[in-house]
């Protein structure tokens, strides 16, 4: 079990393009305090949390994926994030914690019609407002997901855009192909951070009960504590 996080400061897509994100607000004011708080509960239950400046925890997850499929294995990632669908494959799962949902190919191709290497295209022609990452203006997801079961790439819609039947959507096409290549760079996942995954302390283990009852019954929690440490740990932390 390893945990993924987003660093501080900008990422090498910021680079590429300095409004990525841009829409976004900033992090409300009392959620601030309580990053440092999970991430101490994450030392004290002993999964490992990374970080690497210039890159997002999503890049951090498609290294794990990738290095977990490489030696043979298979992963669940446990994100709600769409970006995270161009990883699913036959080893590669995610897990959305939103609605207890797992999906894999078969649930991305019911849903959106295509397959995870179609995902990055499929994205940058419909754009991620989340992200601020453009796309092309008319092609929403239906659209989008039609082209792509027809040319199969966002280089070959836009290298027929002629054949393509409306006006108005061949002229967005022409105009803003570029926009989507630029948007598929920052959509596009990278899969080998310059980051080594602790797959030595990434093992399931139980974590020392009396550190960890002392942290959960010092930020109010009752029921937790009698999980951790056993009904007498539970009483005291009612009494206290």
């Amino acid at each position: 079990l390893l945990v993924a996080s987003d660093a501080a400061g900008p990422t090498f897509r910021h680079n590429q393009f300095p409004d990525y994100k841009g829409t976004r607000a900033e992090m409300p004011a009392d959620l601030v305090p309580q990053i440092p708080l999970v991430r101490h509960l994450l030392e004290l239950v002993g999964v490992p949390c990374l970080e690497l400046p210039g890159y997002e925890a999503d890049d951090i997850l498609a290294t794990i994926a990738h290095q977990a499929v490489e030696a043979g294995g298979s992963c669940v990632l446990v994100t709600s994030d769409k970006d995270a669908r161009q990883l699913l494959g036959p080893q590669v799962k995610l897990f959305n914690l939103r609605n207890n949902m797992m999906l894999g190919e078969a649930e991305l191709q019911k849903d959106w019609g295509i397959r995870p290497d179609q995902v990055v295209d499929y994205l940058a022609l419909v754009g991620d407002a989340v992200d601020n990452v453009p796309g092309v203006p008319g092609i929403g997801p239906k659209i989008a997901s039609s082209l792509l079961q027809e040319y199969a790439t966002l280089d070959g819609i836009l290298d027929h855009i002629n054949a393509i039947s409306g006006v108005k959507r061949r002229e967005n096409l022409t105009a803003h192909g570029a926009t989507a290549r630029q948007g598929r760079r920052l959509i596009r996942l990278e899969s080998a951070t310059p980051i080594e995954i602790p797959w030595d302390r990434a093992g399931l283990q139980r974590p020392a009960a009396e550190p960890l009852a002392g942290f959960l019954k010092s930020l109010g929690f009752k029921s937790l504590v009698t999980k951790v440490a056993g009904p007498a740990a539970g009483n005291a932390a009612g009494l206290a």
